[in-house]
């Protein structure tokens, strides 16, 4: 029986579109993103959807990641991370 582990891949490039078409994302902003830096960022109206059905806001990303489907049948994941602090 072989078992395959999911792998990472981390690009400093925007997402391309050959890349949008991958089951699951994971979206990590700085925690200093500002409202522009975000609404360009795939599948923005998802997260403002998912944020307001939540009743959360976009700080919140800081604390927790909010998950959602986006269009496509992707699975994507929203976090902000503050650079300052331990990755531990």
């Amino acid at each position: 029986m072989v078992i395959s582990l999911a792998s990472l891949e981390q690009h400093a490039a925007p997402l391309s579109a050959a890349a949008a078409k991958a089951l699951h994302l994971l979206m990590v902003m700085p925690k200093d993103a500002t409202p522009a830096e975000i609404a360009r960022l795939p599948f923005a109206a998802a997260l403002d959807k998912v944020l307001a059905r939540r009743k959360k806001k976009m700080a919140d990303l800081a604390k927790s990641p909010i998950t959602a489907d986006a269009p496509g049948c992707a699975l994507v994941a929203w976090v902000m991370i503050d650079p300052a602090q331990s990755v531990f």
